[in-house]
């Protein structure tokens, strides 16, 4: 696949670092004692109960609404809150602006000329895999569809509807353009209210389907059950539940299903990050394996990074790291500090 995830995982995790603690309260002075003395305090009163939190399915439904887009045979997603990493400052939006326009020139310009920037307009990021080599990323947000055909129709792409929204396909991309899924193949934008998805011109497709209901979605398939265990209130989490065969089992030898969540703690320039990583394989032997390639990775990016703030988050996060396995040696849990 072209996205490289681990790649793209490990910038987000660079883009929450840096942020100014706020000042801790000032203490109020103490009031001037009273001229005659007080009667006896009253029992406490104790507090109000916290109130409770939504039942797990209420969260549940509300995520699958939102991804309602994903078909039922993704294999797995990421999705990125990017509102809230651009709320941070202006160091992280220019980081934001940056990956896009490095991984996605195609849909940089496209934004660009629709006066659509992350962070602000498109407010959510999801990138999924479907069968075989397949996959999408998806912007959720204040997506206007009328100023993007405009822009998208001065490509002269291959333009068709699908349900509510519009397909534009440009065939045989040339080589090294990075919403291709392989060098001279075609590549897809979809464009429906709220919502603009690229990649493969099928996946897209399904996509614009599966949200108008003309299509299996997310909540009927393998990939929508696993979502009920995910932390889907973090800045960044994924699910994923490989089929055999298609190019994430080939990745991740013996992965049953993963997920995994990295969310912003507090803000300041300490330890503000949490990760938290969960991997089941068939065997101890592909559980132990995946460890020593996780590990590999965290030492080779803090390495490549440097003296950058990327590498000195990646190095927190390595020298933070606690890998464990669980289940006879089938489950990795990781949990680290960014």
């Amino acid at each position: 696949m072209k996205h490289k995830p681990a790649i793209a995982l490990a910038l987000v995790s660079g883009m929450f670092a840096g942020c100014g603690r706020d000042p801790a309260p000032t203490a109020a002075p103490a009031p001037a004692p009273a001229p005659a003395p007080a009667p006896p305090p009253a029992a406490a009163t104790p507090p109000p109960p916290p109130a409770p939190k939504p039942p797990p399915i209420v969260a549940r439904v509300s995520v699958l609404s939102e991804l309602a887009f994903v078909p039922a045979e993704a294999e797995a997603l990421v999705r990125v809150d990017l509102a809230q990493l651009a709320s941070r400052g202006a160091d992280t939006a220019r980081t934001l602006d940056f990956v896009l326009r490095a991984q996605h020139p195609r849909i940089h310009a496209l934004l660009s000329a629709a006066g659509m920037s992350l962070g602000k307009e498109i407010r959510t990021v999801v990138l999924f895999a479907g069968g075989g080599d397949a996959y999408a990323v998806a912007g959720v947000g204040e997506v206007d569809p009328s100023r993007l055909e405009l822009a998208l129709r001065r490509t002269d792409p291959i333009v068709e509807r699908a349900a509510r929204g519009l397909v534009f396909t440009w065939r045989k991309v040339k080589p090294g353009a990075a919403e291709s899924p392989a060098p001279g193949e075609d590549v897809a934008v979809g464009v429906v209210d709220g919502l603009v998805l690229a990649g493969t011109p099928a996946l897209v497709r399904r996509a614009i389907l599966a949200r108008a209901g003309k299509a299996a979605g997310l909540a009927s398939g393998a990939l929508g059950h696993e979502v009920a265990g995910a932390q889907t209130g973090a800045t960044a989490w994924g699910v994923a539940v490989p089929r055999p065969g298609a190019a994430l089992a080939a990745a991740v030898p013996g992965l049953v299903r993963a997920r995994f969540s990295s969310d912003i703690a507090a803000p300041g320039p300490d330890v503000d990050g949490l990760l938290d990583l969960r991997a089941e394989f068939g065997t101890a032997a592909e559980a132990e394996a995946f460890r020593g390639r996780l590990e590999a990775f965290l030492s080779t990016f803090a390495a490549v990074g440097g003296k950058s703030s990327l590498g000195a988050t990646l190095g927190r996060l390595r020298a933070s790291a606690k890998l464990r396995l669980v289940d006879d040696g089938r489950t990795l849990l990781a949990q680290s500090s960014l």
